[in-house]
């Protein structure tokens, strides 16, 4: 608690001699949300090239679509990744105008299957961009080559540096060469922005050990660095009418940390996506500060903050447990979604999403003890987290 209370001082400071937010409601997406039912989102990727007429027809099913970065690369294609994935969108944006659509960047690594990514990997003079190692030598991530079957692990079509968010000349060629020219694409509604902060949590490959961002860095010029390039995606990306859909992690940062993001990012639009989202008091306790009147001062009020929480399905999960742990903190522009994997073949539509929930009465009442309740216009839900230690929280829906 004292290392948490420190640091949260550290970064008041911090945001004090920067720019003064101002006072705004958060904006919200400009798309259709339909808060009677239970909002469902996909999200996958097909390396087989665009998708087939019933793969089109699985992905209607859904309330949003987000296509994986792993969509049209193969062993003998693995370029202008985001060029496709923006064909892609506007596949489905021309068969189901209403769905928001949103296409793959990752927020820490450059991918070089990215153009304009990749003519600066690879351009002596842009060297400074990455994070460098004591040797000098660039760190590299090969997590988009261990994902695709058939790709040599040091592959350059596949290995990915880190940005070097310490470097403001980088931030700007990221923001000005690499996400304006998509932003000014049309067809798509959002960017789902990967590993946003990973760059927090790495140990081996992080700014932390690299010998290029100067010395004695500490964790709160590197959190400020970090949210002063993010707030400046949000915002580049309202300019065009686009909604940013970013990666965090329960984990990935302290309390004090997730507290400075949220007043920085108060002022901006952004969806929070949980990635490993699990029916767990922590999990809700969380997202209930976030979805359900949370008050940041001094910036017009509720920051409310739209998600999406993606379940993986494994051995032993019942789906009423973790869908009823969403309805309990789920806000406006809230989207559940629950997957085997990353590909077309790993999403199955499941029956309990075509439960008549309706819409939310109220807010979430907590009852202390790990017990919640909320009640719906077309059901009464009820999770009881009280046996903590012994798997998920226990959900049951009770239709009216």
């Amino acid at each position: 608690m004292i290392r948490d209370l420190l640091l949260f001082l550290a970064l008041l400071l911090l945001q004090q001699q920067g720019p003064q937010l101002v006072s705004a409601q958060r904006p919200m997406p400009q798309w259709h949300y339909n808060s009677s039912r239970l909002n469902v989102g996909w999200f996958g990727s097909n390396v087989s090239g665009f998708e087939n007429e019933a793969q089109m027809a699985t992905i209607s099913r859904y309330d949003m679509a987000i296509f994986g970065w792993q969509a049209f690369l193969d062993k003998t294609n693995y370029t202008d990744e985001a060029e496709q994935l923006v064909f892609q969108a506007r596949r489905v944006k021309a068969q189901n105008p209403a769905m928001p659509v949103s296409i793959y960047l990752d927020m820490e690594l450059a991918e070089p299957f990215q153009n304009a990514v990749s003519r600066a990997m690879f351009d002596p003079n842009f060297q400074d961009f990455w994070l460098r190692d004591r040797a000098g030598h660039i760190m590299t991530c090969n997590v988009f080559c261990r994902s695709m079957p058939g790709m040599d692990k040091e592959d350059p079509r596949c290995l990915a540096y880190y940005w070097n968010w310490f470097n403001k000349t980088a931030v700007d060629y990221y923001l000005n060469e690499y996400i304006q020219p998509l932003a000014n694409r049309t067809g798509f509604d959002a960017v789902f922005f990967d590993g946003a902060d990973e760059w927090m949590m790495q140990s081996r490959h992080t700014w932390k050990v690299a010998s290029n961002v100067g010395s004695n860095r500490s964790d709160a010029e590197g959190l400020k660095v970090m949210i002063d390039m993010r707030v400046r995606t949000a915002e580049l990306l309202a300019k065009y009418n686009k909604y940013p859909i970013i990666s965090e992690h329960l984990g990935d940062t302290a309390p004090a940390q997730q507290q400075y993001i949220s007043e920085r990012m108060a002022h901006v639009g952004y969806f929070r996506y949980f990635e490993f989202f699990q029916p767990k008091q922590n999990y809700i306790e969380m997202l209930l500060n976030e979805t359900q009147g949370k008050v940041i001062p001094d910036h017009g009020g509720v920051a409310h903050l739209p998600i999406m929480c993606r379940q993986f399905i494994s051995r032993g999960l019942q789906m009423i447990d973790s869908i009823a742990a969403f309805m309990i903190v789920q806000g406006d522009y809230s989207y559940y979604s629950s997957s085997t994997g990353w590909f077309d073949s790993d999403w199955v539509w499941h029956k309990e999403y075509e439960m008549a929930v309706g819409q939310p009465l109220g807010l979430a009442v907590n009852h202390g003890g790990g017990i919640f309740t909320r009640a719906f216009s077309g059901c009464d839900v009820h999770v009881n987290c009280s046996g903590v230690g012994r798997g998920n929280c226990k959900g049951a829906i009770t239709m009216k």
